[in-house]
Parts: C-alpha cells; structure tokens; sequence
C-alpha cells in the first residue's frame, strides 16, 4: 500500500487494511506517545494511516493557529470515526459537523447564556466552589496530596450549579461515581484507535474496550 503524492511525511511502510498501526510503537498502548515520536522523526506536519483512514497531524502553536484560526472555514468540520458515532451519535457540539453543528452550538451558547455564561452568575458560582476548594487544601496541612481529583471535581461542581443549579459535597458517593465513569470513558475513548480504523472488530465476541457498556 503506496501513500498518495502530496501528502505530508510519514511511516513508509503502510500496510492494507491495518494502515500505519505497526509503526506505531513505543507508545505502552497510548497514543500520545507513540505520534510524539512521529513528531520527532518526521516534523510538525505528517500523516499516519489508521486503517484505511489517513490522518493528518499538525504541531506546534503557530501551525495549528494557522489551521483552526486563520482557515478555519477549511478545518471546522469533523470526521467520521466510529466510537464517537457509538457513543455520541454524531450529536453534541463536539462531534457534530455541518448544519447540524451550528443549529446545536448556537443552542447550547443561548442556554448557557441563560444560566450565565458571561455574566456575573457564572462568577460567582466559581467563587462560591473556590471556598471549598481552599478549604480542601488548607486541610491537608501540608501534606501533599493528589489535586487531579479535587479539581475534576470542583470544575464538574461549577458545571453542575449551572446546569442543575446544586453542587455536589467532594464526598458523595453518586457524585464521585459519577465523576470515575467520565474519566473511564475518556480513557476508553483514547485506547480505541484500533476501532476507529477497523469498525469490523466490533462482531468480535464479548465487549472489547467497554465500548457496549459505555454506550448503554
């Protein structure tokens, strides 16, 4: 399999249907690692073939302020990729392209404004979860601690005053449930490359990545 002319650089050796997936190693299962080395080999701009879908990778500040600034109108749009159409529907802002995108992003940007997004509101919930969150680290004395939990959860506490008009105590049992299951599903997301380049996998017995549970 022969990559296309004008493509920016990449693995030379593309296999058919797995694509570039073998030239993707060092990386301990994750991705970011394994396209940083790209990075490093091949430049800011290069292409990697997940399947038989070719993905171009842009680094770097002033090149990806190029893209999704200056052209935007060219890099706007999303591509289709299998677990996020699972998972999401093509639906949500974030996955969404088209017309479809911009119905559901001038929705979300009214409603947000009707709970205060941009307005004094908005402050003033994220300093009434600020006191909590100083209190949290004046407790601790000293000592060091973890802040990747504390701040999942007092960024979701803001979202949630908004949107639900209540927070959540750092303790509850629901709440932090809630809050393990989106750091699953992230971390689901970013292992199923393999998925996304081969949608075939998906007749495999069993329920390879979680993808069923998460989806239900």
């Amino acid at each position: 399999m022969r990559k296309s002319r004008g493509i920016p650089p990449g693995p030379r050796f593309t296999l058919p249907i797995l694509g570039d997936l073998l030239s993707l190693d060092g990386g301990g299962g994750d991705i970011r690692i394994a396209t940083r080395k790209q990075r490093k080999k091949y430049g800011d701009i290069f292409s990697v073939y997940f399947g038989p879908k070719l993905f171009i990778f842009i680094n770097g500040y002033d090149l990806i302020k190029e893209a999704l600034v200056k052209r935007a109108d060219v890099f706007s749009s999303r591509p289709s990729m299998f677990i996020n159409d699972v998972l999401t529907g093509q639906k949500g802002i974030g996955f969404s392209s088209g017309q479809l995108w911009k119905d559901q992003r001038k929705f979300a940007l009214e409603t947000l404004r009707e709970f205060g997004f941009g307005k004094t509101i908005l402050e003033d919930k994220i300093n009434e979860e600020i006191r909590y969150f100083v209190e949290i680290i004046g407790n601790q004395n000293g000592r060091r601690f973890d802040m990747w939990r504390l701040t999942q959860a007092s960024v979701s506490n803001v979202i949630s005053s908004l949107v639900y008009g209540q927070r959540f105590d750092y303790e509850d049992p629901i709440f932090k449930d809630f809050l393990e299951k989106v750091e699953e599903n992230f971390s689901v997301v970013g292992s199923t490359v393999v998925m996304n380049a081969l949608p075939i996998l998906r007749f495999l017995p069993g329920d390879l990545f979680k993808i069923k549970e998460n989806d239900s």
